[in-house]
């Protein structure tokens, strides 16, 4: 049985509950070109990756749009960051009690995404857990984005562990290739935007945060969370 050290969470759709949002955000950017995408493109294509890796799919899927990735880039991180100036993402149901029990039993706990810093350091700010984590691996630190590992081997490198005393808790494949990929156990957390994403590699399949927990406690090396 491994010996839990740190826990790694995802950012949208994982910690937050923000994919509705950047659903409807594409919408609105894809608009004025005439290009619509429906709720199963999204989830099937675009959901859990970065704005630049969207944006090269939908001119892959789109070819009448007459304008180049970059750009369709910077109009999303643009939107994004309009509505945290503002506002920030809700917390999903059990992830502060999560991170609160995983402090209280002596682990080290992170953040892992393909978002920019910004916009994640808002939702930590926001919702006070600052002294909950230890670690934040952000979009814009990578060369390579999930599902490519290296967010993930980051992370671990900072926190000075190995990869195999880490568990990381996605809602997305993408997330859990990378997770995967890495060395990690990975928890899938699938939401109503990433229930038909192909989870074969996780370790284990759950519904919610509150399973995670139960699901860490059964089967690594700490007792209590």
């Amino acid at each position: 049985m491994r010996r839990l050290k740190a826990l790694l969470l995802d950012h949208d759709g994982t910690l937050v509950d923000s994919e509705p949002f950047h659903y409807r955000l594409w919408l609105d950017i894809l608009a004025p070109y005439g290009v619509t995408m429906s709720l199963e493109e999204y989830v099937s294509h675009h959901a859990g990756l970065p704005s630049v890796a969207n944006a090269m799919r939908m001119l892959d899927l789109h070819p009448s749009l007459n304008v180049s990735a970059a750009e369709l880039a910077q109009a999303k991180d643009r939107g994004v960051d309009d509505y945290l100036t503002t506002q920030s993402f809700p917390l999903m149901p059990g992830a502060r009690e999560l991170l609160e029990e995983a402090t209280n039993r002596g682990l080290k706990a992170g953040i892992v995404t393909g978002a920019d810093g910004p916009g994640v350091v808002r939702s930590v700010r926001s919702h006070e857990l600052q002294g909950l984590l230890s670690t934040i691996v952000t979009g814009d630190e990578l060369d390579n984005g999930k599902p490519a590992p290296d967010g993930y081997l980051l992370a671990a490198q900072r926190l000075k562990l190995d990869p195999f005393n880490c568990v990381a808790i996605e809602d997305t494949a993408a997330g859990i290739n990378a997770a995967s990929a890495a060395g990690m156990a990975c928890i899938a957390v699938p939401t109503e935007m990433s229930r038909s994403h192909d989870f074969s590699r996780a370790s284990a399949v759950v519904d919610d945060l509150h399973d995670a927990r139960t699901w860490i406690a059964s089967n690594f090396e700490i007792a209590g969370i």
